[in-house]
């Protein structure tokens, strides 16, 4: 059985790093603040879910905006959606800090969320789906609105 070089390549880098190819769902969604919300989702297997529903791993996502932002964001919000239901469960939220200054491309900021509590004891599901939105009310005029942002959603450990 010939393997692609590139597959090959993967999993070695992946084993190199001490992560298993399994062990990193990762979801990326390109939106703009006026657009949102945003639904992302993760692949996980049960031992991750449980290391989710336990606070032993966490949801966590990268948002990067398009162009530096010079003031905090807007307050996000995390919403789980149940798998069976559709109701959204209010999660967490938080801020962006400003960008630093004298970059053209801001790096991305990282934020890691507490899911223990929060996942349905019935998620028997292999993906686990949320909703990422944007409070604008105090938003300063219409640069938040067309402002672009990508937000990159994974499995991490709890630090």
């Amino acid at each position: 059985m010939r393997v692609p070089l590139f597959r090959v390549f993967s999993l070695t880098a992946l084993a190199a790093t001490g992560c298993a190819a399994a062990s990193l769902p990762t979801t990326r969604a390109e939106t703009t603040y006026g657009h949102m919300p945003a639904t992302v989702c993760i692949d996980h297997d049960a031992r991750q879910r449980q290391a989710l529903a336990d606070g032993l791993a966490r949801l966590v996502l990268h948002i990067q905006h398009g162009e530096p932002a010079r003031r905090y964001s807007p307050l996000f919000t995390v919403n789980l959606i149940h798998s069976r239901t559709g109701q959204r469960i209010p999660v967490d939220h938080f801020s962006l800090h400003a960008d630093p200054t004298g970059t053209t491309a801001p790096p991305p900021q990282r934020v890691g969320i507490n899911l223990s509590g929060h996942l349905p004891a019935d998620g028997n599901t292999d993906r686990t789906c949320f909703e990422i939105a944007a409070d604008l009310s105090d938003a300063q005029g219409r640069e938040w609105n067309e402002r672009k942002l990508i937000i990159t959603a994974s499995i991490g450990g709890s630090d």
